[in-house]
């Protein structure tokens, strides 16, 4: 006999599918499309409730009729984000290409598990690498940092002296988006 539900009682939460498990699991654990590695800013419809984005502290920006938010994600916070259950479609929305590999059975969560670690450090790697070389500014997207590093040495970037000192930089980054074209970018 199923149990009976008084009004009084508050409704038995909704069980996730193991689909959906796996998907939370490897995306909070994860982050990339959050961190500024991935991507460079988001964009917010009028569905999302931007002013509602506003007081939860998401920074943002209306370019003619488009609302967007640049990336790293002001929601991130220790690597998780704190408006998951409520966050913008298209972050609900996106599946990176590990994702879907990875809930189609293509790979298994610890294949997905290491390769979002190995990601990760290449990724940290070049944060280091720009920290190093001034680029310090953490509100910026990974890629919008390497690009004002580059700009700033624009003149001296074809010098045998600069590509001493900084091809491990370049390396670093080109290594990183073979990872993301490889494995996260549908």
């Amino acid at each position: 006999m199923p149990p009976t539900v008084r009004p009084d009682q508050p409704a038995l939460p909704v069980r996730q599918t193991d689909s959906e498990a796996l998907a939370q699991r490897l995306c909070l654990h994860c982050g990339l499309c959050c961190n500024g590695v991935l991507f460079g800013d988001v964009r917010v419809t009028d569905d999302d409730k931007p002013e509602h984005l506003l007081t939860q502290g998401i920074p943002l920006q209306r370019t003619g009729e488009t609302w967007h938010f640049n990336q790293p994600c002001a929601a991130l916070k220790c690597g998780a984000c704190e408006i998951y259950a409520d966050r913008p479609a298209y972050c609900a929305q996106f599946e990176c290409a590990l994702l879907q590999e990875t809930l189609k059975g293509q790979r298994t969560e610890e294949e997905a598990d290491r390769i979002i670690n190995r990601t990760k450090t290449l990724a940290e790697r070049v944060r280091e690498m720009l920290v190093e070389r001034g680029e310090t500014d953490e509100t910026q997207p990974l890629s919008r940092r390497y690009r004002a590093f580059l700009d700033r040495h624009e003149d001296a970037a074809d010098s045998p002296d600069f590509r001493r000192l900084h091809g491990s930089l370049t390396v670093a980054v080109m290594s990183l988006n073979q990872a993301l074209r490889l494995s996260f970018y549908t």
